[in-house]
């Protein structure tokens, strides 16, 4: 169901192809194409995934604004990724600025606080 929901809202937001992180190296090439860049970190069996895939559009546009592009990663198919970055829980959030984490907020309410 998640998942169809991502298909959908990727479609809306026009950049279906580049709107999910894939593998490592999708991964690697991701963090240095853009300078401002914020990944969420998603399970499709998380509540709180759910949650912010049901607002993606506001989520999206939220972040355009504030120059931020926006990545999703889902860390049950990129067991690579979840390992590198030693992702524990979902959500979880990593605001990147100029290829390197400035900020990692794995707390539901600090990404919600951040989200919107």
């Amino acid at each position: 169901m998640l998942d169809k929901l991502m298909t959908f809202w990727s479609k809306l937001i026009k950049k279906h192809t580049n709107f999910m992180i894939r593998d490592l190296s999708d991964y690697e090439n991701v963090i240095t194409l853009n300078k401002k860049l914020v990944i969420i970190f998603w399970h499709p069996l998380c509540r709180w995934c759910q949650k912010i895939m049901m607002t993606l559009p506001y989520v999206y546009l939220k972040l355009k604004f504030k120059w931020y592009n926006l990545k999703f990663c889902n860390i049950r198919e990129n067991l690579e990724v979840q390992q590198k970055l030693e992702i524990k829980k979902t959500p979880t959030l990593c605001i990147y600025e100029e290829s390197k984490i400035v900020k990692r907020i794995d707390d539901e309410k600090e990404v919600f606080d951040f989200l919107y």
